[in-house]
């Protein structure tokens, strides 16, 4: 709530006159330091917008009737940067750093990023503050809070700042990424209406009467300068370690429920950032921000120190004598060309009498026939009248022209090739190498960008344990931008172990963040798919165990569809596992899934035997021969119950595996092999007695049965018992 909408105690007042004159101090010393910027960034974003001729030669060709051409080749080059930037997005990595912090709340917090990111359209911001650092210099953006719609909690938001103007920064800090600043403003200019219906009637007081600080003033008849002011103040503090690893600071402690031991303790200063919104001599706000940065982050273009002072150019500084050059031959091409006199016919004297109007119209109009008098007035024989030759191109400012274009893109340092107009690299390795050649020469603008955008993800690192301090659901995004939900800052339990799992805590530990730049997961995704269609020829087994991510990679329509299906295809090894699934966790082991699928296999081979024997008997009429195939049946049924009692017994050990520990694994295991190798021994003799019943009866085993048991017998079996 302001502080203006009651009455001020004697105290306050002057606590605020002192903060407004510190704030007049640092204000006045931030646009003194900082003009020369300022200047040549108004200066270089007109030439960009196509105000390229100076003010007092344009007039004078004007007032002369002589052309002023502009061939604006600025924004193309300014484009090759900024877009390379929009291609090859930056992006937040957060990374574990203590004992405290772990890899998995490290990717919470950088899935919640993306959230933020995305929830924000950080992606304006970024564009929008690296466009003005190529174009002008310098540009900005910021990070603010604010409740969610229809919430009681709070979110993390990154806008734009589209004025750049409205920012005056610390005017004694040289850092590259504004990290170490102490203060910052962000000054506009209100309508006087508009201020009195939003903050009273009551009109401040400029700071100074007709101080003439930019924009007619703090205090105009028509306008009101509402500036935000940002300022770190330190107090004495102590930094504290909790028993279970919490650093913060006692003050921050005092606060804390429920209160955990102190392990450690040091003397220290804390960081304090407030945030006043001013109007001439009045404080209208005031507020305390919950993170140690102030939440600015400026994106530099090239920056120079001289004598202490800083210099900082943008992509274009150095051209500008080239593109004025190249506007002013081009202009003297023009005007060659159009303001020299038509060809004039050149005839005697008396050549024309008596058709002197259709020649005076002969530039005009398109006669079939001009007819003339072939004498003079003296009766002198002459030649047909003929036109005088034209001036032609100034070859001069041609050349010159062409001197200034190739001038401009040495300096600025993007070539033909870069610019993918055709240049003399004949093959495209010299294409490639001068395309590089030219994001060299530019990539420390996408090198500050990268910076301005770590220092982004530094600040978040920092304000999200402050903001997403109460135990919620967030949404977190993955690289690919696939969501999910997750709790933060609470126990979760099993619902069936009825155990603490996990408890992702954003507060607990620290994190540092880097941040690097390439090609976006789309493009990405791409090259991808185009490196797996180049391998496919070669390796055609490929598409039989990894179709689904073959075809998951190819941007058509329909192909998440079809790579579904093709998932549903591959070996139950292969399939990625369900998480939404709770019987995913329950599945068997891929050894005992084997060993299943042989014993199958065993069935089905003591099935066809049992038909052939049936088969037999009905042939067979003889006492002796169906008492021994009778035997032989009840060989076969006790043997095939045998196999079901191990493969029902396989099957409840494998819906138990999944809840052993490593230990009672390991016996698990043992016990399979032990159970295997005694079906093993029992299949051998069963073997050994079908085969002697039905010996006889004069019959033997036929030899595909036979060796279809033997492979049971001696392969499957054996493999069941390696596979577990």
């Amino acid at each position: 709530m302001s502080d203006d909408k009651h009455e001020k105690t004697e105290p306050q007042a002057e606590k605020d006159a002192e903060l407004v004159a510190e704030a007049h101090k640092l204000f006045q010393r931030s646009v003194d330091v900082w003009s020369e910027n300022r200047r040549m960034f108004v200066e270089d974003l007109d030439f960009v917008s196509g105000k390229q001729w100076p003010d007092p030669v344009q007039r004078d060709r004007d007032a002369q009737g002589r052309p002023c051409i502009t061939v604006n080749r600025m924004p193309q080059f300014i484009r090759q940067v900024t877009n390379d930037q929009r291609q090859n997005r930056p992006s937040i990595k957060v990374r574990a750093v203590d004992d405290y912090a772990d890899v998995e709340t490290a990717d919470i917090m950088q899935g919640l990023i993306r959230h933020i990111e995305a929830n924000s359209n950080a992606d304006l911001a970024y564009d929008n503050g690296t466009f003005y650092s190529v174009a002008g210099g310098f540009g900005f953006w910021r990070i603010r809070t604010d409740y969610a719609p229809g919430q009681f909690e709070q979110e993390i938001y990154i806008d734009p700042i589209e004025n750049t103007l409205t920012v005056y920064p610390d005017a004694d800090d040289m850092s590259l990424d504004g990290s170490k600043w102490k203060y910052c403003f962000i000054a506009e200019d209100m309508p006087r209406k508009e201020f009195q219906d939003k903050y009273g009637k009551d009109a401040p007081e400029g700071w100074d009467a007709g101080d003439g600080l930019e924009s007619g003033g703090w205090v105009t008849h028509n306008t009101v300068r509402v500036c935000e002011y940002w300022k770190i103040e330190t107090v004495d503090d102590e930094l504290i370690k909790l028993e279970d690893g919490t650093i913060m600071y006692l003050s921050d402690y005092k606060e804390k429920e429920p209160k955990l031991p102190i392990a450690e303790r040091r003397p220290c200063e804390k960081p304090s950032v407030k945030w006043y919104l001013l109007a001439g001599s009045k404080v209208l706000d005031r507020k305390d921000w919950a993170g140690k940065y102030i939440p600015i982050v400026p994106v530099f273009g090239e920056q120079i120190i001289i004598n202490g002072k800083r210099v900082l150019r943008s992509l274009i500084r150095d051209g500008k004598d080239q593109q004025r050059m190249i506007n002013y031959y081009r202009s003297t091409e023009a005007e060659v060309c159009a303001l020299q006199p038509k060809q004039a016919f050149i005839a005697a004297e008396g050549q024309l009498e008596g058709y002197e109007d259709m020649w005076a119209d002969a530039n005009n109009v398109n006669y079939s026939t001009l007819v003339y008098k072939p004498t003079t007035v003296a009766g002198v024989p002459v030649p047909p009248p003929q036109r005088s030759q034209p001036m032609g191109l100034h070859q001069g400012a041609m050349a010159m022209s062409e001197m200034a274009a190739a001038d401009l893109m040495d300096v600025i340092g993007i070539h033909q090739a870069g610019l993918g107009m055709k240049s003399n690299e004949s093959s495209g390795r010299a294409i490639l190498a001068r395309q590089r050649e030219g994001d060299t020469g530019t990539f420390h603008f996408i090198d500050n960008c990268v910076r301005a955008i770590r220092y982004t993800g530094m600040i978040l690192v920092d304000l999200i344990p402050k903001i997403y301090d109460t135990p919620r659901v967030v949404r977190i995004l993955g690289e690919d931008g696939k969501e999910e939900s997750v709790a933060i800052n609470q126990e979760i339990v099993s619902d069936e172990a009825k155990e603490l799992e996990k408890i992702y805590d954003l507060g607990l530990g620290t994190y540092d963040v880097v941040c690097s730049a390439g090609a976006s997961y789309t493009t990405r995704r791409q090259e991808a798919s185009e490196a797996m269609m180049q391998i496919l020829p070669q390796a055609p087994q490929l598409m039989q165990v990894a179709g689904d991510l073959i075809v998951k990679a190819m941007d058509w329509p329909g192909a998440e569809e079809i790579a579904k299906r093709l998932e549903q295809t591959l070996p139950p090894e292969l399939r990625p596992k369900d998480e939404s699934d709770p019987e995913a966790e329950k599945a068997p082991p891929p050894e005992l899934m084997q060993a299943q699928e042989q014993m199958k296999q065993m069935d089905e081979v003591i099935q066809k035997m049992q038909a052939e024997l049936d088969d037999k008997q009905g042939k067979e009429q003889t006492e002796a021969q169906k008492a021994a195939n009778d035997a032989a049946k009840i060989e076969i049924d006790r043997f095939k119950a045998e196999t079901d009692r191990i493969k029902a017994e396989s099957e409840a050990a494998a819906k138990a595996n999944s809840d052993l520990t490593d230990s009672e694994k390991v016996q698990f295991e043992a016990d399979m092999r032990k159970l295997l190798e005694d079906m093993k021994q029992d299949h051998e003799i069963e073997m050994a007695i079908l085969t002697a019943r039905l010996a006889t009866t004069g019959q033997v085993l036929p030899v595909e049965q036979a060796a279809a048991l033997q492979s049971v017998t001696d392969g499957d079996v054996v493999g069941m018992g390696d596979a577990c």
